[in-house]
């Protein structure tokens, strides 16, 4: 999370802001549930029904059972019109089998434990990684505040809505949504570059890309050079093997700098990690530094 600084720019959060910015909504809770009982009612008189667990939660007579699932957001919209996400962005919901709860806005990921209490996804212990995303962290601010609000949730099927102060997100399972692709088959497009602290995004002169084949062999598109090579894949591990690129002079340091991030990931230390989710390839060394991928659409 961050908070605005001088000039309404966004900068880092202290610990002590960002623990306030995460329990916030808890203490808010509490002090508005710390009434006093109410009085017990007059012999002979009927007592009052009882509130809480015995209540069937609103948007539902049963609980729905989320735990495994991924959903991705197909609409949003606000005070009933419609919000634009920034490109290449998606939101994402995700539920563990041990009542944990993962969120996604096109940077960081939040994860906390969940529940669903009277209709509400009520999220606590939350926590988020601390990336800097340029162009990205107004919507992570605003969907991780979004979710810590406890939104009135409604589940049926592969559809899931999420609602609350005049937000509407309308979700769909991920596997209905987008099943993940395959490494062999898209052109994968460089959208990120990746170091331990920082995610980057730019306009780059020249896309960088990779396209994997079934026989071994990758093509690599730098950006401003390219090549071709051999790849293995064992399990998560990807390891690049004699990957050779042009040397033709890179004078926009736009391109320079796609140029190195993807030479240190192909020819760095190997074997790299590997990951798909939906339509997007992660690549990472040993540090965790690496390259964001999108698959072309076809």
């Amino acid at each position: 999370m961050h908070a605005r600084g001088p000039g309404g720019m966004l900068g880092p959060m202290t610990p002590s802001l960002r623990a306030l910015a995460w329990s916030a909504p808890w203490i808010l809770a509490l002090a508005c549930t710390n009434k006093p009982e109410a009085p017990a009612p007059k012999s002979g008189s009927e007592a009052p029904p009882k509130a809480g667990a015995e209540d069937p939660p609103r948007g539902g007579a049963t609980k729905p059972n989320l735990d495994g699932h991924v959903f991705l957001a197909q609409k949003v919209t606000e005070g009933g019109k419609p919000r634009a996400l920034v490109e290449g962005t998606q939101l994402s919901l995700s539920f563990q089998k041990d009542a944990r709860v993962g969120a996604d806005a096109g940077c960081n990921s939040m994860g906390g434990r969940y529940a669903i209490e009277g209709g509400k996804l009520v999220i606590t212990d939350s926590a988020i990684t601390e990336m800097a995303c340029p162009g990205r962290l107004e919507q992570e601010a605003w969907y991780m505040k979004f979710l810590l609000a406890s939104p009135t949730l409604v589940a049926e099927g592969d559809k899931l809505v999420l609602e609350g102060e005049g937000t509407r997100i309308e979700y769909l399972d991920r596997e209905v949504a987008t099943p993940d692709l395959e490494l062999v088959g898209p052109t994968w497009t460089v959208d990120t570059i990746v170091s331990k602290t920082a995610a980057s995004h730019a306009a780059w002169p020249t896309p960088a890309t990779f396209a994997f084949t079934a026989d071994g062999k990758v093509t690599v598109g730098a950006g401003c050079n390219g090549g071709q090579g051999n790849y293995r894949v064992s399990g998560k591990e990807l390891t690049f093997e004699s990957v050779g690129l042009t040397e033709k002079a890179c004078e926009d340091p736009l391109a320079n700098e796609l140029e190195a991030a993807v030479y240190a990931v192909i020819s760095g230390p190997q074997p790299v990690t590997w990951e798909i989710t939906v339509d997007r390839l992660s690549l990472r060394n040993k540090d965790s530094a690496g390259l964001d991928l999108v698959a072309s659409k076809r």
